[in-house]
């Protein structure tokens, strides 16, 4: 892997050809305080020679790199690290049809991306991490069918994505603050991971959300403007963990909830406006779940309230080992439970060894 560290570094000029001693002399007489150790310049790197990494970190005056990127054919990986007033890619970016990974961190004045980012048709991996004037991806990154790992990062003024396609199978999207919405997804349907943690302004979900079959994990914290899930819910058959913390707005879950039988941990807390649970929670099973702060929270569900303490009764009779579990959570969590839901077991099944199993406790991941 070649690293290149340039404090005082200003641009690789565009004049900078690979494949002549240009680059040696520019490199040796202007920069000799290089921090990564020994460099070969490309100027003396054959195909067969050069490095298939390379990372230009902690560039501070950088502002632009070279359009002859493009001639570097062979690298598979491309860093760029603290490079914060780098403010674009060149369009020659496209012609690395080696590129497998492109890595962007602290590139804080970067705005936008080159269409030609499509033209990478190797491309698995695309990571940026707090390109905070970032305001939009090309929407040639639909062509990238070859995309398996998309993450943004604390891309705060990203307000939305361009369709995505092919092979994806993580979508990481924390902190992406300014993200109002998300595309439709049933054309990725390989996708595993979800993460739009702390997408304050998403309003929604797509209703294409219940197509992605393989979805395991989804991660909900801090979606304050979320009123609702898809009808579709349900039919995520994968779906492994859920996670949702203030969520403020959210009022409801859809009653599709109870279909998601490989559910192993739902963790809801601190949605504040947040009702009730949907009849059908009581199908769950081997979940473990957290429904802590969550103040208006009501169970058994409201149609059953409604319709007095024998149908409590006879709910908690009929589902009598699920109800159990829900009743020690909800109780820990200080939700409003009736009296007659209480009467209705004995004191010796009200045992919290039979909620909290760590043995069936998972580690939640994406």
């Amino acid at each position: 892997m070649l690293q290149v560290f340039f404090n005082d570094l200003h641009a690789l000029q565009s004049g900078w050809t690979f494949g002549t001693n240009s680059s040696e002399d520019l490199v040796a007489t202007t920069h000799s305080h290089l921090l990564s150790g020994a460099f070969r310049p490309f100027s003396v790197l054959s195909a067969g020679q050069a490095p298939t990494t390379i990372h230009i970190h902690n560039c501070p005056a950088l502002t632009m790199l070279p359009e002859s990127l493009g001639q570097l054919a062979w690298i598979t990986m491309l860093g760029l690290s603290e490079c914060s007033m780098l403010a674009g890619l060149p369009e020659s970016l496209g012609t690395l049809r080696a590129l497998t990974a492109l890595h962007i961190d602290n590139c804080f004045a970067i705005t936008e991306l080159p269409e030609s980012l499509g033209q990478l048709a190797f491309l698995t991996t695309l990571c940026l991490t707090n390109c905070d004037r970032l305001t939009r991806l090309p929407d040639s990154l639909s062509a990238l069918t070859t995309l398996v790992t998309l993450t943004l990062h604390q891309c705060t003024a990203l307000t939305a994505l361009p369709v995505l396609r092919g092979q994806l199978q993580k979508l990481l999207l924390p902190f992406c603050c300014a993200l109002t919405a998300v595309p439709e997804l049933h054309v990725v349907p390989a996708l595993a991971s979800l993460d739009l943690c702390c997408c304050e302004l998403l309003t929604r979900l797509p209703e294409s959300l219940g197509g992605l079959a393989m979805l395991r994990y989804l991660d909900l914290h801090t979606c304050r403007s979320l009123t609702r899930l898809p009808d579709s819910f349900g039919q995520l058959a994968s779906l492994v963990g859920l996670r949702m913390f203030c969520c403020h707005a959210l009022t409801q879950l859809p009653d599709s909830l109870g279909q998601l039988a490989a559910l192993r941990r739902l963790e809801i807390c601190l949605c504040p406006v947040l009702r009730g649970l949907p009849f059908s929670f009581v199908f769950l099973r081997d979940c473990f779940c957290d429904f802590s702060n969550n103040s208006q929270m009501v169970f058994p569900p409201r149609d059953v309230v409604a319709r007095g303490p024998f149908a409590i009764s006879a709910f908690a009779q009929t589902h009598r080992r699920m109800a159990c579990i829900l009743l020690l959570i909800l109780a820990a969590g200080s939700c409003s439970l009736p009296p007659e839901l209480w009467h209705a077991f004995r004191d010796d099944e009200l045992d919290t060894t039979t909620v909290l199993d760590p043995e069936k406790d998972f580690e939640y991941r994406m």
